[in-house]
């Protein structure tokens, strides 16, 4: 949520990314997060908006209502307001989900608002690249893949060689 669709407008740029983006959902408002994605009430109560549970069923959330074999959620303070001792601003979760298992990872990410929205985004992305990567037997660094982003199988494998081909052309190019 603190990086509202970034990750999406960012994977989206990159060309081809049609053939495996799904769609996704900008989960700001705790409303959102019950209504469309299934966060239990509980879990927000208990746990917080900005917690490890929460990232968790937002993925899983996604993952399930876009029928998509990935998904990452990001939940987190951007600041510059809203942190306490106990969550700074700059403390993200990230979940990924791949499917139906999710991992959850955490930051606590430096700067003003929109460098900690920026890296909370890439972040995401990173923990989604290495994910569908090791899930689908490729080099780990070998991807360009870049909240709520998801994204189904079919055709990633050539999606991600597609990335690292690309890669190699423009340091070739700045050679």
């Amino acid at each position: 949520s603190p990086t509202t669709s970034r990750p999406t407008s960012t994977f989206s740029a990159v060309p081809g990314s049609s053939r495996v983006y799904r769609g996704g959902v900008g989960a700001y408002e705790n409303s959102v997060k019950l209504q469309f994605l299934g966060v239990s009430a509980e879990t927000l109560s208990v746990h917080g908006a900005v917690s490890e549970a929460v990232a968790r069923e937002m993925a899983d959330g996604a993952s399930r209502i876009l029928e998509a074999d990935a998904a990452v959620a990001v939940t987190g303070i951007a600041g510059p307001g809203g942190g306490t001792a106990g969550k700074p601003v700059g403390t993200v979760w990230i979940a990924v989900s791949w499917r139906g298992r999710v991992r959850a990872f955490t930051h606590v990410l430096p700067g003003g608002r929109d460098a900690v929205r920026r890296r909370a985004a890439q972040w995401a992305l990173d923990h989604l690249r290495r994910t569908v990567g090791a899930n689908l037997g490729l080099r780990s660094g070998a991807s360009s893949l870049p909240v709520i982003s998801t994204f189904s199988d079919h055709n990633l494998g050539r999606f991600h060689a597609r990335g690292r081909r690309a890669r190699a052309k423009r340091r070739r190019d700045v050679d």
